[in-house]
């Protein structure tokens, strides 16, 4: 599923208007949780970052958000 999402999402939501900032820090914290041995916390920020790459694809896509492109 991550690898799917991530193929599907990657190039075109780090095509937004400060959304490398914004992934950078959502990696933080999916690290963060990975190396505090917490399984919860890790995969909840993986999942809101799978979510917010998302929505930011369809912003774009739509024309809601503007693109670095």
């Amino acid at each position: 599923l991550v690898h799917r999402s991530m193929a599907l999402m990657a190039t075109t939501s780090l095509a937004a208007k400060g959304r490398d900032e914004v992934a950078l820090a959502e990696h933080d914290e999916i690290v963060s949780g990975i190396e505090a041995r917490n399984p919860e916390a890790a995969g909840a920020a993986l999942k809101t970052h799978i979510s917010k790459a998302f929505v930011t694809r369809l912003k774009l896509d739509s024309g809601e958000v503007d693109s670095t492109l």
